[in-house]
């Protein structure tokens, strides 16, 4: 793959996953850190951005959360879960009566960017059901949701995530079993749905063609590039974790973040 800045009409768009490649990981000793690459991307003409499926957190928290390890960004550059699922719901052609499974953040976001165009309903009222993480989840609120007739939208299916040494729990759980209680099938709004770059990034296709999705899901950031027909990189972790088992192809496979600058052929 050539994915050069210098002889490009546009330099590239780079979209950084945030969880498992900026934040959740250690870069390989004698390797720059990702502040100091993505400095460096910035200062050779190239535009980024950042992506992540979480719900639970604002832009400017997570503008907060970057730079505590070295990584500067400002909130427009931010995209998340629940800006997502926000642009979906403002796109309805009538005032949706919604029910949120997830977070107060969550909540809040859809609140902000929809104002009037969502009511909150009493979940046997509800005729639209937004689902992310939430572990504290009753049968006796799925049993509530049950009684009525809801479209089901959920930010992503994401099993876990990286945070600390560990993973967590994502969304996927929670997912799951409110599909299967409503025995309905939830329309996913964040990735790998293109739907993510087109509608919430808002790239057009002469956007998409310069744009690279950078991340260590082979079934959310790799799935999510195939899906929208650009280019991609695939960061590993120690034990190739995110490799496995799984059909999609990355364009190009990675081990440290500082590789990108020899990828895209920048001098530092």
């Amino acid at each position: 793959m050539k994915l050069k800045v210098e002889g490009q009409s546009k330099a590239p768009l780079l979209v950084f996953d945030i969880h498992g490649v900026l934040m959740g990981r250690r870069e390989p000793a004698d390797h720059r850190p990702g502040g100091e690459v993505i400095a460096c991307l910035r200062a050779a003409g190239c535009s980024v951005r950042f992506l992540t499926n979480s719900s639970s957190i604002t832009r400017s928290m997570m503008v907060g959360q970057l730079a505590a390890v070295g990584v500067e960004v400002m909130e427009e550059e931010i995209y998340t879960g629940a800006i997502a699922v926000a642009r979906y719901l403002q796109s309805s052609a009538s005032p949706i009566r919604l029910v949120v499974i997830g977070s107060q953040v969550l909540r809040d976001e859809i609140s902000l960017l929809c104002g009037d165009r969502v009511i909150w309903a009493e979940p046997e009222e509800a005729d639209t059901v937004v689902v992310s993480r939430d572990p504290s989840l009753t049968d006796e609120f799925l049993e509530r949701i049950n009684r009525s007739s809801s479209c089901l939208i959920a930010t992503c299916r994401d099993a876990d995530f990286p945070m600390g040494t560990g993973r967590v729990q994502g969304p996927g759980p929670t997912v799951s079993r409110v599909e299967a209680a409503l025995k309905s099938v939830a329309h996913v709004v964040g990735k790998p749905n293109r739907y993510v770059f087109t509608d919430v990034m808002g790239l057009t296709a002469e956007d998409l063609d310069r744009t690279v999705m950078i991340g260590d899901s082979m079934d959310q950031d790799i799935a999510l590039a195939n899906n929208a027909g650009i280019k991609s990189v695939l960061l590993l972790d120690g034990d190739a974790r995110a490799a496995s088992g799984s059909s999609w192809c990355p364009n190009h496979v990675i081990l440290a973040l500082d590789e990108l600058l020899l990828l895209f052929q920048v001098t530092v």
